[in-house]
């Protein structure tokens, strides 16, 4: 099964990505991968299997759990929460 990423924004909001291309739109290209790194822009429409999700979080200031804002687990989905003044 695909986990999807939910970017939790602060004031702003959160936003949901299920492919590679909704995760670029949020935070740029600076992606880690796990494996066949995809370079060819029209394949960036498919699940973010390919995508280190973790070490991509780090390396964009995010905190990477299964914790939804109420604290429930989330079994599908990671949520990144900013570093930003921890």
């Amino acid at each position: 099964m695909c986990m999807d990423v939910v970017i939790h924004r602060g004031n702003l909001g959160s936003v949901r990505c299920e492919t590679i291309n909704q995760l670029i739109s949020y935070i740029g290209c600076d992606l880690s991968w796990h494996f066949n790194k995809v370079t060819n822009p029209e394949d960036f429409d498919i699940c973010l299997c390919p995508v280190d999700l973790k070490q991509t979080a780090i390396k964009n200031g995010y905190l990477q759990t299964q914790s939804k804002p109420d604290g429930d687990f989330d079994p599908f989905t990671y949520h990144w929460y900013s570093t930003e003044g921890l």
